[in-house]
């Protein structure tokens, strides 16, 4: 059965709303045993047994207004989905009433709930339609017992009531040992699949960090171009995952740190643009009549680069690493959402796999008359699963991770040869010999023109 879930809810005195029970004439009674098998997104999978009907519940969304989606399954059912438990089972008993002399055809819900969550108590009222709950006033009797409207608020749902977060207890160890690390030892450190989504990415993060720390100096002071790479592609991981993981950040944190990171990513962007359309012009017949773009190519190339430099001397990236480990030592709920405290293991997996289906269905969509930047769009997405499917490598996704390779290979050229275009077009009104870089301008939409049809080929098989 699907419906629209349209309700409010309080969280209640529970003192209070022991004795408005006890003066209550009738009410029905239902115990309950709720277990969660899946949180995601806002999308819960839950059973519940109530009396003795077994119930299994999909609901999506956050807030007043959720889908939800409902049907009856056997206790044989039931017992098997129980091994799939995320976190804790709740038990509790729901009081369902009417209150005399009041104009409402629907009834109230009071949950008092038991065991580890004893002292806990939820009034909850659905509706028909957002209408009538915006018209909803609640009755003084009522009003009495309530602490607070939580309707709105997913930390007092009961899939986070559920969540209790197991941590790395010698987390401050495993990063003085990630601090020990050169920029070519292999990271080996073994982490429990049981502990929280949070504490398995702050490990993840802070290695990244460390190898950051370690080429920045290499960059500034060698100038080789591999440092500078090794110095992007950690950079580029460590943002992929903060904009996965996203919802498990404070959003006021989340934004900051990320549009730090992404400064300090377009900052490189640009010189790595130029570093491969020279290495390319290598391979062109038409480069010896091309001398003046090459010069001019080089000269954008040490621009950049002292951008780049400019940018790491006002200590814009030593505020990022200090930002970044602030929140990666500190080991207090300021920096998460309750979606932190979910299994690593769990978490990891249904989002490699939400991503993967995602990106695959985006990239099927590609036609002839899509234009260039959705394929850019597209090739983000894959870089990003892409990462991750090599970070967490011990979650076996092989299958998927040879198919992202190919297409990141394939988007990839065709993102060069678009950013060579650019430049190009860039440079022409300046240029004194035309010829020679039209030619070179044609031959290189045509490339990309070509290398479009080769991705939407490929992504169609």
């Amino acid at each position: 059965m699907k419906n629209l879930e349209i309700e409010n809810k309080y969280l209640l005195s529970h003192k209070k709303a022991i004795a408005f029970l006890k003066k209550l004439k009738s009410y029905e009674t239902h115990k309950i045993t709720q277990i969660y098998i899946k949180i995601f997104k806002g999308n819960v999978k839950r059973i519940r047994k109530i009396d003795d009907k077994y119930i299994q519940t999909v609901k999506k969304g956050n807030g007043k207004v959720r889908k939800e989606y409902e049907k009856y399954i056997s206790k044989k059912k039931f017992n098997k989905l129980s091994h799939k438990k995320i976190g804790k089972t709740i038990k509790k008993t729901r009081y369902v009433f009417s209150l005399d002399g009041y104009n409402f055809k629907h009834k109230f819900e009071l949950d008092i709930f038991k065991g580890r969550l004893k002292g806990l108590a939820y009034l909850e009222i659905e509706f028909d339609n957002e209408q009538d709950m915006q018209k909803f006033t609640l009755p003084w009797e009522l009003e009495n017992l309530v602490l607070k409207n939580v309707s709105s608020d997913i930390n007092y749902t009961n899939s986070s009531l559920v969540l209790k977060r197991k941590t790395i207890k010698n987390l401050k160890k495993i990063f003085r040992q990630i601090e020990s690390l050169d920029i070519n030892d292999n990271f080996n450190i073994k982490i429990d699949k049981k502990v929280c989504i949070y504490d398995s990415l702050r490990v993840y993060l802070y290695y990244y960090l460390h190898l950051i720390k370690k080429y920045l100096p290499l960059v500034l002071n060698q100038k080789d171009d591999e440092f500078l790479h090794q110095f992007r592609v950690n950079l580029r991981r460590i943002k992929s995952l903060m904009s996965i993981f996203k919802e498990l950040f404070d959003l006021d944190i989340y934004q900051k740190i990320n549009s730090s990171l992404r400064d300090a990513i377009i900052a490189t962007n640009k010189k790595r643009d130029l570093d491969i359309f020279l290495i390319n012009l290598n391979n062109y017949r038409e480069k010896d009549d091309l001398t003046d773009f090459i010069k001019f190519l080089t000269e954008e190339q040490k621009t950049e680069e002292e951008k780049f430099i400019k940018f790491i001397k006002e200590k814009k990236m030593e505020d990022i690493i200090f930002n970044m480990e602030a929140m990666l030592n500190e080991n207090s709920n300021f920096y998460t959402t309750r979606l932190a405290n979910l299994p690593a293991k769990e978490y990891i997996k249904n989002t490699i796999k939400y991503l993967y289906a995602k990106t695959i269905k985006t990239i099927k969509k590609l036609d002839s008359q899509t234009k260039l930047e959705k394929f850019h769009e597209a090739r983000i997405k894959i870089k990003k699963i892409r990462y991750l499917t090599d970070i967490f490598k011990k979650y076996s996704f092989k299958r998927h991770n040879k198919s992202l390779k190919r297409y990141q290979n394939i988007f990839g050229e065709l993102n060069d040869l678009k950013n060579q275009v650019n430049i190009i077009n860039h440079y022409i009104p300046q240029c004194e010999n035309k010829k020679a870089l039209n030619t070179l301008l044609n031959r290189l939409t045509k490339e990309m023109y070509l290398q479009k049809k080769i991705i939407i080929s490929k992504t169609k098989t």
